[in-house]
């Protein structure tokens, strides 16, 4: 007798290069589970500026912190691990962007958490492409006037600020810079995709750190239709132009896979 069996098989790629700065801000965290009840990953990755302390912090903490222990928990589970990791680096002068899933593959669902401005791009079994909503002051209105009455001003380089003499900040959703604290949210957008088949995590040196040129985005989703993985991604982003900021990429994909025993 030949017994064909089906099973559903997760894989990611991971790429970073450090681009035209001088040191590496960016950082990843992954981590697969897997018990009686629940099989998946956890994947994130954190854009860190003025330093990388903050960055480290959330990829240092985010095993201890981040737990599993029942079904139907993940997205309480992933607010609590925004919540703490703000706690933990509220000191900070150095900030964090923070993008993370939990892919459930039991259940077929992803559950992201979004800080800042590092794009996730998902698409599920029809095709759709779902985007993460960006944290940015310069393309995001509604979060640019929510930092205003917060008591921030926006300047035409582009930055926020909480003062004339301080550091600025493009993001109005970040971990860390605690010189800014007043101004800033450090509330996660959460976010599910039913059946997702591919997800991307980047820093967005991968795009346009300038939030300028949405023509990149685009030609990365073609390229993760046709099934380019992390390296391919930065290999083609180079192909496109000088990379000036540290970039990042996590490529997750749903992969099904057959095999037979013989009997």
């Amino acid at each position: 007798m030949v017994l064909e069996l089906q099973e559903e098989l997760m894989t990611y790629s991971v790429a970073t290069m450090q681009g035209g700065r001088a040191y590496q801000e960016d950082r990843v965290y992954t981590h697969d589970f897997s018990d009686t009840i629940m099989r998946g990953s956890l994947l994130a990755v954190m854009d860190g500026h003025f330093g990388f302390e903050a960055a480290d912090i959330c990829a240092a903490r985010i095993p201890e912190i981040f737990s599993l222990k029942k079904p139907g928990c993940a997205k309480r589970s992933l607010h609590t691990l925004c919540r703490k990791l703000a706690e933990e680096t509220k000191h900070c002068y150095s900030g964090t962007t923070l993008s993370t899933v939990c892919i459930l593959e039991h259940e077929d669902v992803a559950h992201f958490a979004t800080i800042g401005d590092s794009p996730v791009v998902a698409i599920d079994a029809s095709g759709h492409v779902w985007h993460s909503e960006s944290h940015n002051v310069r393309v995001n209105m509604k979060e640019r006037a929510a930092a205003v009455r917060r008591g921030g001003f926006y300047s035409s380089s582009g930055y926020m600020y909480a003062d004339l003499q301080g550091a600025g900040v493009q993001c109005t959703r970040v971990l860390g810079d605690w010189s800014l604290s007043r101004i800033l949210s450090r509330k996660p957008s959460v976010f599910t995709v039913q059946s997702p088949r591919v997800i991307l995590l980047a820093t967005d040196g991968l795009v346009d750190p300038a939030h300028e040129d949405d023509s990149l985005v685009e030609g990365l989703v073609t390229k993760l239709r046709s099934g380019a993985d992390a390296h391919a991604l930065l290999g083609w982003r180079i192909t496109q132009g000088p990379v000036d900021d540290n970039a990042t990429a996590i490529v997750w994909r749903h992969k099904p896979c057959s095999y037979t025993i013989d009997n």
